[in-house]
């Protein structure tokens, strides 16, 4: 039974969502600001967070990222917000989250994206991550492709690693600042680019099909369809 954080002020709507997915066996647990939904992440691991940008107390931006950055909290987190301004959906993205909803959405629109987010393709055998003939050890910081050992600087390594946790998602080269190098003095966009080209070059040498796409204007994927 997944476990769900949802964090929402208006009653009805939390209402709504909260019975939704009870009724599709999870066990949801539903607060209305951001100091409650803090204090939940600070004592409860969820396996998926759903969370309003303008809490009570604390905004949900800021809790998300404290989540992300203080805590180190893993859990896929969709942001629910009226403003759906490109601008939005990067401060979102900034913040640590992984998905963006505009209100006002219909339950099973919401439904199928967690469905979809809980069975990513990616296969986790302990605390190995893979995907196709890409495996990626954390622990040891070994990666291979194809059986071939590949070699990686420190943060080409996390940077793939963040990938591998959020396939077929689009972040620009400011989100990927904020959550790799996490505001390291001298990094700069450039710095992103430059290693995700080191990246792609490294994961793409022994197979056709790109791993890392470039979507115009908006960012990098990690594609896996």
């Amino acid at each position: 039974m997944p476990k769900m954080l949802l964090a929402e002020q208006d009653e009805i709507l939390a209402y709504s969502v909260r019975d939704w997915f009870t009724l599709e066996s999870y066990e949801v647990e539903l607060v209305k600001d951001g100091l409650s939904a803090a204090a939940c992440l600070s004592k409860s691991q969820f396996d998926i967070i759903i969370m309003e940008t303008i809490l009570p107390g604390i905004d949900g931006l800021t809790v998300c990222r404290t989540y992300r950055i203080n805590r180190a909290g893993s859990a896929p987190v969709v942001m629910v917000s009226t403003n759906e301004s490109p601008e939005e959906i990067e401060r979102c993205l900034e913040a640590g989250a992984d998905h963006f909803v505009v209100k006002p959405f219909r339950l099973q629109e919401l439904s199928a994206r967690v469905k979809a987010i809980l069975r990513r393709p990616i296969l986790v055998n302990g605390s190995v991550l893979h995907l196709r003939e890409l495996v990626v050890d954390p622990i040891s910081g070994d990666v291979s492709y194809f059986g071939k050992p590949i070699h990686l600087h420190p943060m080409e390594f996390k940077l793939l690693e963040f990938f591998m946790h959020h396939p077929n998602q689009v972040f620009s080269t400011e989100a990927l600042l904020g959550r790799i190098w996490q505001d390291k003095p001298g990094a700069l966009n450039d710095t992103v680019r430059t290693h995700i080209k080191t990246l792609r070059r490294k994961i793409n040498n022994v197979d056709s099909q790109p791993l890392i796409s470039t979507v115009r204007g908006r960012g990098y994927k990690f594609d896996i369809q």
